[in-house]
């Protein structure tokens, strides 16, 4: 349950905004409530986040609203085709660019929407995953090559890669709809009574013992 309280805490852009100074320096800051109220309003949104996080394989509960399978946004904010991508070799797509006038996306000649601006803008750790997931798939795929593998790719698109991409954009704005709600139970535990390191040592939690591994004999080579 600590993992889904963490995932509710640290996923979203309002953790960032109120950790930034204490984030200068390495490692995570993660206020634990000592409220059970709090904690299990954090866990149920934790299990929603995991469930995206993870296109439906994990935590999937029809009755809460999770079912199994590729998530889906509600039928306005639902990405369709618009225009389809091409899968022709002359027309494989080599830019994608978002239109804000039609929160749309245009991959080469095809075009996908509605997409909101905040979705096309979603980074994972300094990543825009909408242009890092499409770069993968272009004309000239992006990332490093260093071996003779690395050069062969595809010359013409995927039409399993539409359907790739409209998950993903499914799950982009599910993920945004939930932060403001991510950004309230942060407010909350951070402002309430939480669980510190003194109280923690006083319980005998900390300090953890660490167990001391054995030393390994040093291996003796041979013919």
């Amino acid at each position: 349950m600590i993992v889904l309280l963490i995932d509710v805490v640290v996923a979203h852009p309002g953790y960032l905004e109120r950790y930034r100074d204490e984030l200068s320096s390495p490692g995570l800051r993660i206020p634990l409530t000592i409220s059970s109220e709090l904690f299990f309003r954090a866990v149920e949104v934790g299990r929603k986040v995991i469930w995206l996080h993870t296109f439906g394989e994990s935590f999937a509960d029809p009755d809460a609203g999770r079912p199994a399978g590729p998530p889906r946004a509600p039928a306005p904010q639902r990405p369709r085709v618009l225009d389809t991508i091409p899968d022709t070799e002359s027309q494989m797509p080599d830019s994608i660019d978002f239109d804000a006038a039609t929160n749309s996306l245009h991959i080469g000649a095809g075009r996908i929407g509605p997409v909101a601006k905040a979705v096309w803008e979603y980074e994972v750790s300094g990543y825009p995953v909408l242009r890092r997931w499409f770069g993968r798939r272009k004309r000239q795929p992006e990332g490093r090559r260093s071996s003779p593998l690395d050069h062969v790719t595809a010359h013409s698109w995927n039409p399993v890669w539409t359907s790739e991409l409209l998950d993903v954009i499914n799950v982009l704005t599910l993920l945004v709809g939930h932060e403001p709600e991510q950004a309230l139970l942060l407010e909350e535990i951070a402002s309430g009574t939480v669980v510190t390191f003194p109280s923690l040592r006083a319980s005998g939690v900390l300090p953890h013992q660490t167990r001391v591994l054995p030393e390994r004999p040093p291996r003796q080579s041979g013919l």
